[in-house]
């Protein structure tokens, strides 16, 4: 391997990777999936409020019963994503009520909604609306994909989390290589 290729890989792949394949290193809590969770908290006790000069994205995971509906906004400008917002069992149209509030209130970003299975029905009917939003499918593949950007983001330091139990729990203690159902 050159030391171009070596570099590249080091882009692409975690440093606890690089150093337990690469260099024989033993690394303590490299079984965790997400590294440096903690280093890209951030703290900010006041109430989030848009910013009409940013730009923002979302993304949106649905559940009912069980599982939650998750709305998640990120703020373009600084990375920063903002506190989540979690709610199940509840009717499908107050769903797509707060779905809307939310896109109408940080500035009509771009959405992407979970679409896979129920989702397909609430996508068209937000989309039929008038949201910007795409579908997104949940496969095996698409999946992995998301967890690795996010892996590398925060390994990366390049994106701040809100400080909330439940999220960061999910982060550190979830079994991503494991625990999924599509």
């Amino acid at each position: 391997m050159t030391k171009e290729q070596f570099e590249e890989e080091k882009q692409q792949y975690p440093a606890d990777f690089v150093e337990q394949e690469y260099y024989c290193k033993f690394i303590e809590g490299a079984g965790q999936f997400f590294k440096r969770i903690e280093n890209n908290i951030h703290r900010d006790d006041i109430v989030e409020k848009p910013d009409y000069t940013h730009r923002y994205k979302m993304g949106v995971d649905l559940g009912k019963y069980q599982d939650y509906t998750v709305i998640t906004l990120i703020d373009l400008m600084n990375m920063k994503v903002l506190k989540q917002d979690r709610f199940n069992q509840i009717d499908w149209n107050l769903q797509k009520s707060r779905i809307e509030v939310a896109y109408l209130k940080y500035f009509k970003p771009e959405i992407t909604m979970d679409s896979t299975g129920l989702g397909d029905p609430i996508y068209d009917d937000l989309s039929k609306k008038g949201l910007n939003i795409v579908s997104y499918k949940f496969t095996e593949q698409s999946r992995m994909d998301l967890l690795n950007n996010l892996l590398l983001l925060l390994e990366q330091d390049k994106i701040k989390i809100p400080d909330d139990p439940i999220l960061k729990a999910e982060l550190q203690y979830r079994d991503w290589e494991t625990d999924w159902e599509i």
